[in-house]
């Protein structure tokens, strides 16, 4: 297979027809070059310069190539502008998973109203099936909480934000802003495992010395806030589901308390292949997702932190 650097140095020799000007404005050693054209002509299996004197000069052979060569370099960048254009116009698909699919609910309508022709398929899944399917070619990207241990995998911090403790307006709660996640070992616990699921909630009351009594468990969010506002519980919730649900729309309906005896932080996870790059259309999504994300921790930057 030829190499595109050899192309790329014989055509600009080709238009300068000097070695030393061409090595220099190349940044390359005369040598790499000669060696590279030498090489080139090899794999071609004709001359493309008469050397006479210690002067180059293109010969028939390789006015013939340079046509060749432009036309491949055309139709190369043609190609790329035309792969860049249907990225940002939305045209192309993205498959992700996630087991965390609230953090873009908000995000996908946006962007699919932007871009309405672009195809999304997100797989609402654990992080070990969104690892084989990473491995095997079937997604683009995840999104994950955690960074599971596979050489052929890479991850980096996408968003971190806050679990807060949610109650509904008749839940006698203490007074300021923050409490003990400890004081709430008798409450029984709701859980939407669309955002944080038990093994999470149990970890954090861990941390505060005690077994959490989950009495409901849903991937449905409007269970969840149903029995939050008939006072059946408490629950555990991240930031921008808080933000969402009922900060932003003027909810005043539940109460809302920071938690000040443990760390409870989600971190979510990019996930990708360590061996490819993210296609066009899942570059311009995850750019999109980011600065949207981006204005979300505007309005909580205690809460929320999004990471470049």
């Amino acid at each position: 297979m030829i190499d595109m650097n050899a192309l790329y140095y014989f055509r600009h020799l080709a238009r300068t027809q000097n070695m030393s000007r061409t090595a220099q404005e190349l940044h390359v050693t005369q040598p790499t070059l000669s060696k590279s054209l030498t090489r080139l002509e090899e794999q071609v299996g004709y001359p493309l310069f008469d050397r006479v004197h210690g002067k180059i000069t293109l010969n028939e052979n390789g006015l013939f190539f340079l046509d060749t060569v432009d036309r491949m370099f055309m139709e190369y960048h043609d190609g790329l502008e035309q792969i860049r254009n249907i990225a940002k116009q939305g045209l192309g698909s993205i498959t992700y998973g996630t087991d965390v699919p609230t953090l873009l609910e908000q995000t996908i309508s946006s962007y699919i109203l932007k871009h309405p022709a672009c195809r999304i398929r997100e797989f609402q899944e654990p992080v070990e099936s969104s690892a084989q399917n990473l491995i095997d070619n079937k997604i683009d990207f995840a999104l994950t909480t955690r960074i599971p241990q596979n050489g052929k995998l890479s991850g980096i911090p996408f968003i971190s934000e806050k679990i807060l403790l949610v109650s509904g307006p008749n839940t006698r709660m203490p007074e300021g802003n923050s409490v003990r996640l400890a004081d709430f070992f008798s409450v029984p616990f709701i859980c939407n495992e669309m955002e944080l699921n038990q093994s999470q909630i149990l970890f954090f009351c861990q941390q505060a010395g005690f077994e959490p009594d989950i009495r409901w468990s849903s991937c449905d969010g409007r269970m969840m806030n149903e029995l939050l506002m008939n006072s059946m519980g408490i629950a555990l919730v991240p930031a921008h589901t808080i933000l969402h649900t009922w900060q932003i729309q003027g909810d005043t309906s539940v109460q809302v308390r920071a938690i000040e005896d443990v760390d409870c932080r989600l971190t979510v996870n990019l996930l990708k292949r360590k061996s490819g790059r993210f296609s066009l259309s899942a570059q311009e999504y995850l750019t999109f997702v980011r600065k949207q994300l981006q204005v979300l921790a505007q309005q909580w930057p205690e809460s929320i932190t999004v990471f470049d």
